[in-house]
């Protein structure tokens, strides 16, 4: 049967169902409201109604409780000034329940006893709101027996907005008038009068209800006026029950109206780029990306997934899931969650999330996971070792990578070989290079030999080794042929058998910054290489700023004696820098700015007082997506640098929880930053600026003016001896 004809036949049921033969009406010190009595529907709570009605049982007593947005109720108790009691009137035998009519707003139901459906005696409530989704499912649904008609919800409310007062017992809530301190008889909201009528007409126009084609005058005839008898509602688009006018979300998408580019359609609801065409349908506004490393259920390390929506408009994610041979894993475009995501909010998935999702047994090895959606988003993945330690793992590179631990080292280091693309990659050369350029082994090794589309392949280092036919101290360089788009690469180290850092993200000449460069009197010690990826010998000049943005000794001095070789490599320590420039030991974090003829690029190896090493030197703009919360025992830095030659002045910022909701007002966090400096806020600063705390992890958006040259670098300090960066994420295309 075609929709609109359910939906007519619906409203012509409704149209039905609220007509009523007989009508009661009650006066009050505040005006009168009439009741229209559902005697079709409820037939044995309308008898008990009229019984207490036409006993007089009901005259005198008073309106005891008044919960503003919810309810008004009356039908038990009567005053008596010469006691300064009030008694319960006697009551009749309890009515069976006969719930079937929803407790919408201006419906009269009984009330009854907590845990007994069929306790309803004399006492009566009128809904002030919708209360369908508590009343109808609570106790047996709550039996409305009748309707207020015409403008008697007007006097309703009016006695719900009078103030109330606690008087005890079932007095909590009792509604008043004038009331000075002194409990008399005028200060309660009583039923002067209750008159019975069979006179239908609820608008008042003449025309009995039974032959007016507009029960509610409002203009729109009821055959198809969803609610024929409210004036002020005429449709409900998205049939739950609130109509258009009061309904905040119409289409019933999840997202307002008031946000929502198309109100009336639950497919649609932004046009990012205003061609009239919503983004789920427009072809233009599709944007995609990876997380590359979802480990399986059954791992001692889990993933924990972020997917941020960094746009300004609700969005919905979908995906499909890949294990490490590059078959697909359930269903595709599978919906990864069950709403929208409010900007600035986040999906959080692991392991088992996704099983459950795409019903499927927990995968082996890694999985990929490609996400999809209609605009900006960035997908931040974090790996949770056994030892308790988290690090930041969704970043990838392409050509090369920097971080191959030789055979001096403990770490292993593993490379991820990961075809994104639909068709299969062959002939996978790769050459290693020590730290003075020099081929390590045979030179244009083959890795792979097919590399099947969504395919990924570990190779460690004893695997490479192999492969090349050499071993090697030192760290080395992997560049891999071909060079294209569809051909990741994820380094990871593997460190004490548990942790994995990510040695993916690192800094190319066209920054030339190394970014966290440590005094030598620090228990951190950086180490920055700074790799020649050019086909030329390279001569590197250097120039060491302070945290306040001065230049330390002297600037744009020569760091190598000789040329780095192409591949080779140059690794400088801070006693390397204080040596070099004639400078003396700075405090707290330098910025290195490096300049050479041609390409290379920069890789900061931190070292913690525990011996573990970790991957610095990659930054961010606008935006980062790990300020932990106060339910970490972590605690988060954020370090903003200017790497301009102009100061970059205020510097504002918004807070972001896991809901996209603000935490606290847009503030500025800084209202000037020099040309080259570099200042640290964490997270206990950023709680007192904002004034507020949260748990989980929460997203910090960052604008100032002339920013071009404003980064951010996000670390985590865990132990209070180790450093990991979050910076370095996937942003959605």
């Amino acid at each position: 049967m075609p929709r609109k004809l359910l939906c007519l036949i619906a409203l012509m049921l409704a149209v039905t169902s609220v007509r009523a033969e007989t009508i009661v009406t009650i006066t009050t010190p505040l005006g009168s409201f009439s009741i229209r009595l559902l005697e079709d529907e409820a037939p044995a709570t309308v008898e008990n109604f009229l019984g207490y009605v036409n006993r007089g049982d009901y005259t005198g007593t008073f309106i005891h409780r008044s919960v503003p947005g919810f309810v008004v109720q009356a039908g038990g108790y009567i005053y008596q000034p010469l006691t300064n009691t009030a008694p319960h009137i006697p009551t009749q035998a309890p009515v069976v329940n006969e719930f079937g009519i929803s407790n919408t707003r201006g419906t009269v139901a009984m009330a009854k006893v907590g845990g007994d459906p069929n306790s309803a005696t004399s006492e009566w409530f009128v809904n002030l709101a919708d209360n369908s989704a508590n009343l109808d499912n609570q106790n047996g649904g709550f039996t409305v027996f009748g309707v207020v008609t015409g403008n008697g919800m007007d006097v309703v409310d009016a006695i719900a907005a009078l103030p109330t007062q606690n008087f005890g017992n079932a007095f909590t809530n009792t509604p008043t008038i004038n009331f000075s301190g002194t409990i008399t008889a005028d200060i309660f909201v009583t039923l002067d009068s209750l008159v019975v009528s069979t006179a239908s007409d609820f608008d008042g126009d003449g025309i009995s209800d039974e032959d007016d084609p507009d029960d509610d005058n409002d203009g729109e005839p009821d055959i198809t006026d969803s609610f024929p008898f409210d004036d002020s509602e005429t449709a409900d688009a998205d049939g739950d029950g609130t109509g258009d006018n009061a309904d905040a979300d119409d289409d019933n998408d999840g997202v307002a109206d008031v946000t929502d580019v198309f109100p009336y359609n639950a497919a649609e609801w932004a046009d990012s780029d205003g061609d009239g065409t919503g983004d789920n349908a427009d072809e233009d506004n599709a944007t995609a990306a990876t997380a590359y490393l979802m480990t399986t259920s059954n791992s001692a390390n889990f993933t924990v997934l972020h997917i941020i929506n960094s746009s300004d408009v609700p969005q919905r994610f979908t995906g499909t899931l890949y294990n490490g041979a590059g078959e697909q894993l359930g269903a595709a475009n599978i919906s990864l969650d069950t709403g929208v995501i409010a900007p600035q909010g986040r999906r959080l998935l692991n392991a088992v999330d996704l099983e459950n999702l795409f019903g499927v047994e927990p995968w082996s090895g890694p999985a990929m996971l490609e996400v999809s959606a209609t605009s900006d988003f960035n997908l931040m993945s974090k790996l949770n070792s056994p030892s308790g330690l988290i690090s930041n793992t969704n970043c990838v590179r392409q050509g090369r990578v920097h971080n191959i631990e030789g055979f001096d080292s403990d770490n292993m280091t593993f490379v991820r070989f990961i075809n994104t693309g639909t068709v299969p990659i062959t002939g996978i050369n790769g050459q290693l290079f020590d730290t003075h350029g020099q081929a390590i082994g045979s030179a244009s090794v083959e890795l792979l030999d097919k590399l099947d589309p969504k395919q990924a392949v570990w190779l460690n280092r004893n695997q490479l080794a192999a492969l090349f036919g050499a071993e090697w101290n030192g760290v080395a360089t992997l560049a891999v042929q071909p060079e294209t788009d569809e051909l990741k690469l994820l380094n990871l180290n593997f460190v004490n058998g548990e942790t994995f850092f990510n040695f993916s993200c690192f800094e190319s000449s066209d920054s030339g910054f190394a970014y966290l460069m440590t005094n030598s009197g620090s228990n951190n010690i950086s180490e920055t290489h700074i790799i020649n990826t050019s086909d030329i010998s390279l001569d590197l000049a250097g120039t060491v700023f302070s945290g306040d943005g001065d230049s330390l000794g002297t600037p744009q001095t020569r760091l190598q004696t000789g040329l780095i070789e192409p591949g080779g490599r140059l690794v400088l320590t801070a006693s390397d820098l204080e040596l070099l420039t004639g400078s003396e030991t700075w405090s707290g974090p330098a910025l290195v700015r490096i300049e050479g003829q041609d390409t290379f690029e920069v890789l900061i190896r931190l070292t913690s007082p525990s011996g573990l090493i970790s991957n610095t030197n990659c930054v961010r703009r606008n935006s980062v997506h790990n300020i932990e919360g106060f339910d970490s025992d972590n605690l988060t830095y954020v370090r903003f640098i200017n790497q301009g030659d102009t100061p970059v002045t205020s510097i504002q910022g918004q807070l972001y929880d896991l809901n996209g909701n603000a935490l606290g007002t847009r503030a500025t966090l800084l209202e000037t930053l020099a040309p080259k400096a570099a200042v640290w806020l964490n997270r206990n600063q950023l709680s007192e600026i904002f004034d507020v705390t949260w748990n989980g992890e929460a997203s910090l958006v960052v604008t100032a003016d002339e920013d071009d040259s404003l980064r951010l670098l996000n670390l985590n300090f865990v132990n209070s001896e180790t450093f990991f960066n979050f910076s370095c994420y996937e942003a959605s295309r």
